[in-house]
């Protein structure tokens, strides 16, 4: 008999998504991995708690500029990638011995508030929800969780948990959307198709109602919101659950198959994010040093030093071309004497160029006044005036 299909089909009854009213329904950061479907009636009176972070806060950077606060969770990184206004950082394991519990981030925000809750803690979400109660869960008007390793359902303790967790949610909270996460891969159950990872979004149920009419249109705004965590996968479409009685027990076919064997190019474009990403943390350090350098005090007090040698480069470079001009006057002033040049000059240039020339040459200032004279009738030289026009433009 097999079990696991009615494992299988178990979770995704408890995965199928509710009809509801998504007239104010949003999506909230990243186009693909990191962005998540919300019903946008936020307010003030919202604070939303964020479990998972890494290098991605697109979503609380977007939810926050609706809500009063957030509280950021997560011990794989030191600091935020990116500042956020009204926000609050604990690099804090979530969950397990020692680990911060949800109740413990409840305690934390002022009862007065409506909370929100973000997890995607890779895998730890299993044992942190099964830790909190009815009650800790009823805090929470909306909540998105990833939750992970649905490819674990041949294990009995693993699906014994995730069939408590989602039960318990169940009670509090009606599943909006569920969505597939298209990097994780697949279980493949008889006919039924299990995704690994999958991103739900509940609503309480004190604050939204199950409304069937809406049925058709939800499946339409869902499917045209949600979109692939991994643009370079092809997208997995949630299976919907089978009548129990149609069910056929009596095949035993089970098998998981990961995105790297469905992508062969996957490790490949995985190895250029990593690299990418890393690429993105060190600039992030280099800026966040710089900026480090100039806030600081020493930088501030040495600036009229700056200012001082940026002004003797200044005056060195002056002086350089004072030089320069100086050395070519001189050269000029010897080619001059050249008896080949005098005959040339004499021959194409009339007198008065050639003293203004050797005026210029000397150093005196020479100031060009506009003839107003009516031209005289003389003999037109095409050569000679261009030659004439050509020096003029080299003393101007």
């Amino acid at each position: 008999m097999n079990t696991l299909l009615e494992r299988a089909n178990k979770l995704l009854m408890l995965f199928d998504p509710k009809p509801t009213d998504l007239s104010m329904l949003q999506r909230f950061g990243s186009r693909n991995d990191g962005g998540y479907l919300l019903l946008d009636d936020l307010g003030q009176n919202d604070f939303l708690i964020s479990m998972g972070v890494a290098d991605d806060v697109n979503f609380e950077k977007e939810v926050i500029e609706k809500i009063a606060g957030v509280d950021l969770y997560d011990n794989s990184i030191s600091e935020l990638p990116s500042e956020i206004k009204n926000s609050r950082f604990f690099a804090e394991r979530i969950g397990g011995s020692g680990g911060t519990s949800l109740r413990k981030s409840i305690e934390r925000v002022e009862p007065t508030f409506n909370l929100l809750l973000k997890m995607d803690i890779e895998g730890s979400e299993w044992e942190t929800l099964d830790a909190a109660t009815s009650l800790d869960l009823s805090r929470f008007r909306q909540m998105v969780v990833e939750f992970h390793n649905f490819k674990d359902i041949e294990n009995d303790e693993f699906f014994n948990r995730a069939r408590r967790v989602l039960e318990k949610i169940d009670m509090t909270h009606f599943v909006m959307n569920s969505h597939p996460n298209n990097h994780g891969g697949v279980v493949l159950v008889e006919n039924l198709l299990l995704p690994n990872v999958v991103e739900i979004t509940f609503l309480a149920r004190t604050h939204y109602s199950i409304d069937e009419s809406e049925k058709a249109e939800c499946f339409d705004q869902l499917a045209n919101m949600n979109r692939p965590c991994s643009p370079i996968c092809p997208e997995i479409y949630l299976q919907p659950p089978v009548d129990a009685r149609n069910l056929n027990l009596e095949v035993d076919t089970f098998g998981v198959h990961t995105i790297n064997l469905l992508n062969p190019n996957l490790n490949e474009m995985t190895e250029l994010s990593r690299q990418l990403n890393e690429a993105k943390k060190i600039n992030r350090e280099i800026t966040t040093q710089y900026n480090e350098i100039l806030d600081s005090n020493l930088w501030k007090f040495t600036a009229p030093i700056r200012y001082v040698k940026k002004l003797l480069n200044r005056l060195r470079f002056l002086t350089l071309r004072n030089l320069l001009v100086r050395r070519l006057k001189s050269m000029a002033r010897r080619v001059l004497r050249i008896r080949k040049v005098k005959y040339l000059l004499n021959r194409y240039l009339p007198p008065t160029l050639i003293r203004l020339i050797k005026r210029k040459l000397s150093g005196e200032k020479i100031v060009f006044k506009k003839n107003r004279s009516k031209p005289t009738n003389t003999i037109w030289d095409p050569e000679k005036v261009s030659l004439q026009k050509s020096i003029s433009d080299l003393l101007e």
